[in-house]
């Protein structure tokens, strides 16, 4: 599904951006969303999700059987401007490319602002598998002046929201597929995960971070667990690092607009509701659907990531899943 493309070079493609405009980064259900909705009712924040990095274009499904095209703002431009005669006007796709390119990011950050009439401009991405090292490359590259906060979250927690989140996209004919969204009368589930799951989400989840660490740039991280813990706390160290302003009574506000049973229509957290973006909202829900194969697998592909993160202090956490889940038929 993943098609990378090169980043384009030439003399015209680094230039100084304005400062007040930073980037959050993680994995995909890790929060960004929350984050994102949360610092948009700051007074002079607007956090938006422009995909300008990635090289990435594909058709990707949708929850209602559809597909959509998700295309980054560098593959556009690659895909744009192939059948325009630039050695016409005497230069190289490059150079075309490249100056390209920074015009659009700088247009895109130019609506950006007059849409919102905000100071802050903070970028949420959550990189697409096989990107997460050109995503960071560009950001740094391009907003010398921005700053990155990293929001993680347990992987296993990552694995289990994602998996959820593809029932209606890719799961018909799984098992998962048959319990959740069929509601086969009389069917256990013993096994709620597959091995091509455990192994793309282990994607999702490693890429972003090890792109980050393997930087040789600073970056804030934050965790989702603390965030559901001390939200306020958070919140606060994130604007701070990013040089933003606030009171107190900004961040109760936030707090309060931002509370899970506000942005899930009613529910409370840790009510699941199946294939919804804000699906249970805690943490520690893997346990609940994790056997003793997928957390030799995940171990295998994300085990180090997970202890340096300090999720787990070892493989140990293995040795007590069960070999099957029971989740018991449906009446």
């Amino acid at each position: 599904m993943t098609m990378i493309g090169n980043i384009f070079g030439g003399r015209h493609s680094e230039f100084n951006m304005e400062k007040n405009v930073h980037f959050i980064l993680g994995a995909p259900r890790s929060g960004t969303t929350w984050l994102q909705y949360s610092l948009n009712l700051h007074p002079q924040i607007f956090c938006t999700e422009n995909r300008l990095f990635g090289g990435f274009a594909a058709m990707w499904p949708d929850n209602d059987g559809s597909q959509s095209l998700r295309i980054t703002l560098d593959k556009y431009v690659q895909s744009h401007s192939q059948q325009v005669p630039v050695n016409a006007a005497g230069s190289t796709i490059e150079e075309y490319q490249g100056l390209l390119l920074t015009n659009m990011i700088k247009a895109t950050v130019k609506t950006s602002r007059k849409i919102s009439g905000k100071k802050y401009l903070i970028d949420k991405i959550t990189p697409y598998v096989g990107t997460s090292n050109i995503v960071v490359e560009q950001i740094f590259k391009r907003f010398p002046h921005g700053k990155l906060v990293y929001l993680a979250r347990d992987g296993r927690d990552v694995l289990t929201s994602g998996t959820f989140d593809w029932l209606k996209k890719n799961a018909e004919g799984t098992d998962r597929h048959r319990y959740f969204i069929m509601q086969e009368k009389n069917f256990s589930l013993r096994r709620f995960f597959d091995d091509e799951q455990i192994t793309l989400w282990s994607k999702y989840w490693t890429e972003p971070y090890q792109a980050v660490a393997n930087s040789e740039h600073e970056y804030l991280l934050i965790k989702y667990e603390l965030m559901l813990d001390a939200y306020v706390d958070v919140l606060g160290s994130v604007l701070k690092y990013f040089g933003i302003t606030f009171t107190a009574g900004q961040l109760g506000k936030c707090e309060q607009l931002s509370d899970y049973q506000i942005m899930s229509g009613g529910r409370v957290r840790g009510e699941n509701s199946i294939a919804e973006k804000q699906r249970k909202g805690v943490a520690g829900d893997w346990s609940t659907y994790f056997t003793k194969r997928d957390g030799l697998l995940f171990q295998q592909l994300a085990g180090k990531q997970l202890q340096a993160l300090g999720y787990v202090n070892g493989p140990e956490w293995i040795d007590s899943l069960p070999d099957t889940i029971d989740l018991k038929p449906l009446s």
